[in-house]
């Protein structure tokens, strides 16, 4: 007899020890793609492609706008790339663009906020 799992049953949790190999192994890989670590243009692009979807999803949520939203990837990727030097290694580099995606989608929306509130 086979055993069928049940459709509302999520798969087990990776245990704490390997999910911190995992992402100390995604940081270490991530600090060596940054430019400031001699990762150069290469190391650019696969850090894009690595963080963009997730990153496109974060600043979707906020601007519900997918034009917006691409605008403003673009001009995330080419602060964290302007930015990079600062970059000191004591957060994960997802958490650093994440928050550089936060800060601009929030300044994003307060400024497009406030041209809709202006009288014409």
């Amino acid at each position: 007899m086979r055993l069928l799992r049940s459709p509302n049953r999520l798969p087990p949790k990776p245990l704490p020890c390997y999910q911190a190999a995992v992402e100390d192994a995604s940081r270490k890989q991530d600090e060596d793609l940054a430019p400031h670590a001699g990762g150069g243009r290469g190391g650019v692009d696969e850090l894009v492609i690595k963080y963009s979807p997730r990153l496109y999803g974060l600043v979707y949520n906020m601007t519900s706008n997918h034009e917006d939203t691409n605008d403003l990837l673009q001009e995330v990727w080419a602060k964290a790339y302007r930015a990079i030097k600062g970059f000191s290694g004591q957060s994960s580099f997802y958490t650093w663009c994440h928050s550089i995606a936060v800060n601009m989608t929030i300044n994003f929306v307060r400024k497009r906020g406030a041209a809709s509130h202006e009288p014409g």
